[in-house]
């Protein structure tokens, strides 16, 4: 099995901005939102995280949202309720577990650390590769959560547990 760390950017230096827009970049979407996610990230809003292999590289990214502004169904700390936003794992790194290893990483650390019961995330229909892996995982479509203008994307959750993330 692949291991990764998430390493959690806190107060976020020019060099980390720097990296996690050419992350963005690189994944083709959200670059312009990076500013917004450290200020988010300075005010407990969401924590961003820097994806390593073993070696310590930095492969992609993702982001816990601890706090959704618009709607605290879908992520509401005091309510133990998390998201799982913006994961991007590297080209070269994509196929070989890496992603699976960061989501299970991200549930754990949303138990161990904010006690989330229940992560969201939302699931691209249209990438049958993603959306494959969050059912594999154990993500469920949560009917009557999304809008009809975000089609094909879908809101997904998970009911979390540490026995169920070691299981």
């Amino acid at each position: 099995m692949v291991e990764v760390s998430l390493v959690p950017i806190t107060n976020a230096s020019q060099e980390d901005a720097d990296l996690l827009i050419k992350l963005r970049n690189e994944c083709g979407w959200n670059a312009e939102l990076v500013p917004e996610w450290i200020e988010e990230a300075k005010t407990g809003v969401r924590v961003l995280y820097f994806v390593r292999n073993i070696n310590g590289a930095v492969i992609g990214m993702v982001s816990l949202l601890l706090v959704h502004k618009a709607d605290l169904r879908y992520a509401d700390k005091s309510a133990k309720r998390t998201g799982l936003q913006h994961l991007f794992i590297q080209k070269q790194f994509e196929g070989k577990g890496y992603g699976s290893a960061a989501i299970r990483e991200i549930e754990r650390i949303a138990v161990e650390q904010f006690s989330s019961e229940t992560m969201f995330l939302l699931g691209d229909k249209s990438n049958s590769r993603a959306f494959g892996l969050y059912q594999r995982l154990g993500y469920e479509e949560v009917v009557g959560m999304g809008e009809k203008e975000w089609e094909p994307w879908v809101v997904m959750r998970k009911s979390l547990s540490l026995s169920s993330l070691f299981a």
